[in-house]
């Protein structure tokens, strides 16, 4: 499947040009209201240990503004400032389509009520520092993982997800096969950390993003440590991916793996992806099979 690479040239306005092509938008230049806000926040003024980076701002800023989406799922809040990047972006579209703001725009979902990074603050913390006007259309669901995503939105009700939790393989193909059923073909998901950062410890390397983001069969764009897949309308393909990072190996305990096993099984099943019994058994997924 086609790979679209952006080369960051760290003028806003030429990378959201070229990433609004790579996603086939016809929106190629931001406002200057997204601009200043984009110039704002990625200056690091509200960076913390662990946060997205400023060419993370960009990208999550300009996936959403090109799309035109209007609602939005993550899973990993961490400080909130991604939040408030994506809850900034879609309500400046609604501003610029002159309609009228929903009561929410987006769910973000941590499993920890504290900061990842920075437990003296409550999870989601930059989203109120940001754009406190915001705040309210904002939902926050700590203590929870994206099986908690069916009770938040209806069937392909979403047209923009962010996938920034547990990065330790298989947690983001478990996240990712949580929110399909809730996205538009078509939509795009944002997944960070597709690759590691050079020098980082061999202990502290996790290849979950990176293993979803490479076998994904559908388009997708690389931004370097961030990157994005398009949900398709046919998802008979879905069966051969699961399928390819099930033979990955687990960065999860012995006792984990089985757990976790029967969980994808259990949610590629819920896709109800219309194959024969035969082609189910060849892609892993038949009645016999112990996963």
């Amino acid at each position: 499947m086609e790979i679209r690479k952006i080369e960051w040239t760290g003028d806003y306005g030429a990378d959201y040009t070229a990433l609004a092509r790579a996603l086939g938008s016809g929106r190629l230049q931001p406002s200057e209201q997204e601009a200043a806000f984009v110039a704002d926040v990625a200056t690091n003024r509200y960076a913390a240990p662990g946060s997205i980076s400023p060419a993370d701002v960009v990208f999550l800023s300009a996936v959403v503004g090109a799309n035109g989406s209007k609602r939005g799922m993550e899973i990993g809040t961490a400080s909130g400032l991604s939040a408030a990047v994506i809850t900034a972006a879609l309500a400046r579209g609604f501003e610029e389509r002159g309609e009228t703001l929903p009561p929410v725009l987006l769910d973000t979902i941590d499993r920890k009520a504290r900061c990842l990074f920075d437990e003296t603050r409550p999870t989601g913390y930059m989203v109120r520092e940001i754009v406190p006007e915001l705040a309210p259309r904002v939902r926050f669901h700590t203590g929870e993982d994206a099986r908690i995503a069916k009770n938040l939105a209806g069937p392909q009700e979403l047209d923009f997800a962010f996938i920034d939790g547990n990065h330790q393989h298989p947690w983001p193909l478990m996240d990712a096969l949580c929110l399909l059923p809730l996205m538009r073909p078509g939509a795009w998901i944002v997944m960070h950390d597709i690759e590691n950062p050079p020098g980082r410890p061999a202990e502290d390397v996790r290849l979950g993003a990176r293993h979803v983001f490479q076998a994904w069969p559908w388009p997708k764009i690389d931004g370097g440590y961030i990157g994005a897949v398009q949900t398709p309308g046919d998802r008979r393909a879905i069966l051969g991916f699961v399928a390819e990072l099930l033979r990955q190996p687990f960065e999860v305990t012995e006792i984990a793996q089985a757990k976790y096993r029967k969980r994808i099984r259990k949610l590629t099943k819920a896709l109800k992806i219309p194959l024969g019994t035969r082609m189910l058994a060849r892609c892993g997924f038949g009645a016999s099979n112990g996963h």
